[in-house]
């Protein structure tokens, strides 16, 4: 539990302080998850990781294998993103209240920056057509809103985009070489591609 009910209690009569209490919690969380992604992305410092905890257990509690040691990881993971709903659960109306409050403050500010900006392309480039920001202009404060977790905000963003970033790729591969989109370089390592049925999990 993130926080036990006399806890609660004690905290939601000062509203700024138990804000403060549930800010650091999900900060705490979001930091845990990070270093967890950071783990599960990493063959040799998944690798440190088993032999460390390894070290530290009796026999009778070692973890069998890195791969067992990824569940259990990918476990914690979802049991810290639980915790993190539950924190955002703990807010009493009020504190919503004043969470929302600051968000319209952002919302206005985006607003604003868009108004502006827009008067000052079509100023510059002499544009007489509406122009509007992009959707993405707004998405972070939408995903704040929702209450995602940050690490989230990039997949996201970019599952979205794959069927139009590959339409795009195979354009331009039967198009004669003509770029559509700007040059690009990819920088990972490359793997064969096997069918799905054919793939490990």
């Amino acid at each position: 539990k993130i926080i036990d009910k006399k806890e609660y209690l004690e905290l939601v009569n000062d509203k700024d302080k138990f804000l403060d209490y549930i800010t650091e919690e999900k900060k705490r969380l979001n930091k845990e998850i990070g270093n967890i992604d950071e783990l599960t992305n990493n063959e040799e410092k998944l690798r440190e990781e088993y032999f460390k905890r390894n070290s530290k257990l009796k026999n009778e509690e070692k973890i069998f294998s890195i791969s067992y040691l990824e569940d259990m990881l990918l476990k914690e993971r979802e049991e810290k993103i639980n915790q993190i709903k539950e924190s955002n659960n703990l807010l009493n109306p009020s504190e919503y209240i004043k969470l929302s409050e600051k968000l319209k403050e952002e919302f206005e500010f985006y607003d604003r920056v868009e108004r502006l900006a827009i008067k000052c392309i079509q100023h510059k480039r002499h544009l007489f057509k509406p122009l509007c920001a992009n959707v993405d202009f707004y998405s972070g404060l939408v995903y704040t809103m929702l209450g995602l977790p940050r690490e989230l905000y990039t997949p996201i963003f970019a599952i979205a985009r794959i069927s139009g970033w590959s339409a795009h790729r195979i354009e331009e591969m039967v198009s004669g070489g003509k770029i559509i989109r700007p040059a690009y370089k990819y920088v990972g390592h490359h793997v064969p591609y096997n069918k799905i049925e054919m793939r490990k999990e």
